[in-house]
């Protein structure tokens, strides 16, 4: 029986890396995507097998038509694509809406939605063509409840857009047997938080209710669950894993 494979963007660092042990754990195959840190990914994909589980590397420039085929081509060589996470983004520095110039907005939604959407159907045509369905996971964020105002209006509008074609995959997929869900984290431990000031934190964890940040293994937990079988009847949701955050950013 061929391996069931998990192919995991963004996977060298913070909710990506947990995601990727915690699909090992759960008997994945896990295909480790990086666009720079090959290192990063080598050695995440390296404690895997030292755990038994199995692993490999994938280096891919998701903004690129041509790596995001190779990339699906190279995991379809290791068995099965049974989960894809669409975890890969990028987030620009904290700025008023007004001050965010038109090709800081291009090359968010390129980033952060235009990519994405090319995963989204390279890996449902992956999926259907072993013909055993799938989970496809995508990774939004609590800046769509808020519409990043005054941070980042262009990755907010980019999540946004995530979120729907979430929905709209979900819906078009029907008798495949592959689901489309979202996972949107609030504030969590993670790099993505170096250069915010401790006045902004103080700010932002006032509004969680736990008065703290996610750790990454949380926001994993919630993805893995979404891409094993207990969760089959799961479809086309937008699940937020915020802490029950309220306050704006």
């Amino acid at each position: 029986m061929p391996d069931k494979v998990a192919l995991i963007t963004g996977a060298s660092g913070g909710i990506g890396r947990a995601t990727s042990f915690l699909a090992a754990q759960s008997g994945f195959t896990v295909g480790v995507q990086f666009h720079r840190h090959g290192d990063r990914a080598e050695l995440i994909a390296s404690r895997i097998r030292q755990r038994g589980g199995s692993a490999f590397t994938l280096r891919a420039d998701l903004t690129v038509t041509d790596d995001v085929y190779e990339m699906f081509a190279t995991a379809d060589r290791h068995g099965d694509l049974a989960a894809f996470v669409n975890n890969a983004g990028a987030i620009g520095e904290r700025s008023r809406g007004m001050k965010i110039d038109l090709a800081r907005f291009q090359n968010s939604l390129s980033i952060n939605l235009v990519a994405p959407f090319s995963c989204i159907k390279a890996a449902i045509t992956s999926m259907l063509g072993h013909g055993a369905g799938g989970s496809i996971v995508n990774v939004s964020s609590f800046s769509v409840v808020t519409g990043g105002a005054k941070n980042h209006v262009d990755y907010a509008a980019a999540k946004a857009g995530l979120e729907s074609l979430t929905r709209g995959f979900a819906t078009e997929m029907e008798g495949t047997g592959i689901r489309v869900n979202t996972v949107s984290p609030g504030s969590v431990a993670t790099g993505m938080w170096r250069g915010v000031g401790c006045a902004a934190r103080r700010r932002i964890r006032a509004g969680i209710p736990a008065r703290r940040f996610a750790m990454p293994s949380e926001i994993a937990t919630a993805i893995v669950w979404l891409i094993l079988p207990e969760s089959r009847h799961v479809n086309g949701q937008i699940i937020r894993v915020d802490g029950g955050r309220t306050a704006p950013p």
